[in-house]
């Protein structure tokens, strides 16, 4: 047994305030949420102020606590650990069996355990009339998204159940056997539905819909306009989305494609679409993909002298080689062996990596609370669109080859276009989001829209080195 093992892990918290302690160490409480992953990291809140620290140590019942991060609600002001032998504070925590008292920036704080967990979530669970999927399937499904997320450490709770009505077939848009949904009907659809959503207050719920099939030709809003085929929404291949950056609440939604699945993924049809419901539920958390981690603002910036600060490297670097859930399968690449799906697959654990487990448990409540910061793309999770053979034809003996021998130029060309306006983007982003500084509301509209536009030009960097490999 360890040395932390009286410490409970979990939840305290302070009846009639939102003061709270969230405690993640490497011992034997609750080893059913805490067997992957235990972080030796506490966090908590404190009225408006959010702090994030590393346990070091432990003297008879008192903890020591080297915070590393803050952020306070009020001012939007954030800091962060610049040197690992300097921290932002430290902090003497004292446990009993079912208490634990500190003092915070002058503030006494007093808290009783409360239980296992980090936060309750409510995943409310609907479906498409015309969708139909096996009912002990479906069920297992929803079993096992429950327990994934139980293992992460939210205290998860099911609800809905309801059937909705398909979207009027519109045209083009329109793909047998069923109408195609788009983000403005799935928004209407949620507000119509989900019992959890309180317009003006978020809520630790997201609506988590099963439907037929997305559009395939509809204009998005974007700062940035790449070729369509890069296009979240909509995207041939879309077997789920985050939709929801519509009105003033964003990351309360989002769908699952039971149609665009193929026919080999259908021989395991019930992995995969488990795999995607957690995918975009982590969206509507806060989690960008594996591959994205850097990408626009980071809720703990990266830092410049990586080799001083070991820790916050390892948690915010983007990562091809994972197996996590917000990797795509057909993105996989690890540094050494095979790539692909077939090797994602053959590796694939059920969970998520350390920084995310780290930003679910740890980060500011408002970063992960559906409802609460706006998410800055709604993102979608693609299967591996023929995009190289959409600009390929097959020679006589069926290998691809090229139209025009002169594209690579051109792309490389484009490449280099956008690789410039991605580095004036990101110029930008460092200036607002500079330490010390406190963020006003428009300038986190500013580096939302900003961030919008990185990644749009990400993907579509990605797609175009796909069809040049």
């Amino acid at each position: 047994m360890s040395e932390t093992s009286t410490i409970k892990n979990g939840r305290y918290r302070s009846s009639g305030s939102t003061n709270e302690l969230r405690v993640d160490l490497d011992n034997d409480h609750a080893p059913e949420v805490h067997a992957r992953n235990p972080l030796n990291v506490m966090s908590g809140q404190v009225g408006d102020r959010h702090w994030v620290g590393l346990f070091k140590s432990r003297a008879e019942r008192v903890a020591t606590v080297h915070v590393i991060y803050t952020y306070d609600e009020s001012t939007r002001l954030r800091n962060w650990m610049t040197d690992q032998a300097t921290p932002l504070a430290t902090l003497e925590i004292t446990f009993t069996e079912d208490t634990a008292t500190y003092a915070y920036e002058g503030e006494h704080v007093q808290l009783v355990y409360h239980d296992k967990f980090y936060g309750d979530l409510v995943l409310e669970i609907d479906h498409e009339k015309n969708v139909t999927l096996d009912p002990a399937m479906a069920e297992r499904i929803a079993d096992e998204v429950f327990s994934i997320y139980r293992q992460t450490g939210f205290n998860t709770a099911g609800g809905g159940k309801s059937e909705v009505d398909s979207p009027p077939p519109n045209g083009a848009m329109h793909r047998a056997p069923f109408p195609a949904w788009n983000q403005k009907r799935l928004h209407d659809a949620m507000t119509d539905s989900f019992a959890n959503n309180v317009a003006g207050s978020p809520q630790w719920g997201i609506w988590v819909f099963f439907a037929g099939t997305i559009a395939e030709h509809e204009d998005t809003d974007t700062v940035f306009a790449p070729p369509r085929w890069v296009e979240h929404d909509p995207a041939p291949g879309l077997r789920g989305i985050m939709f929801d950056s519509i009105g003033q609440e964003h990351r309360e939604g989002c769908a699952i494609f039971t149609s665009t699945f193929t026919a080999t993924e259908h021989a395991n049809l019930e992995n995969h679409l488990i795999r995607t419901a957690v995918h975009e539920i982590g969206h509507a958390l806060n989690l960008a993909h594996s591959w994205q981690k850097e990408l626009g603002v980071g809720w703990i910036p990266r830092p410049e002298n990586e080799d001083n600060w070991p820790f916050l490297s390892r948690f915010l670097a983007n990562d091809t080689g994972s197996t996590s859930f917000m990797n795509y399968p057909w993105r996989y690449k690890p540094a050494t062996g095979p790539a692909g799906k077939a090797a994602y697959w053959a590796n694939y654990t059920k969970s998520f990596d350390p920084n995310e487990y780290l930003f679910l448990r740890h980060a500011p409540r408002p970063f992960v609370q559906p409802g609460n910061l706006a998410w800055f793309l709604a993102h979608g999770d693609q299967v591996e669109r023929s995009v190289c053979a959409m600009r390929e034809e097959e020679d006589t003996e069926g290998q691809l080859q090229p139209r025009d021998p002169s594209r690579h130029l051109r792309m490389a060309e484009t490449l280099r276009a956008l690789q410039a306006q991605i580095h004036r983007l990101q110029s930008r982003i460092n200036s607002i989001n500079v330490q010390g500084r406190a963020l006003t509301p428009n300038d986190e509209r500013e580096l939302a829209h900003l961030s919008a536009a990185i990644a749009k030009i990400r993907e579509a960097i990605d797609i175009i080195k796909l069809c040049c490999a």
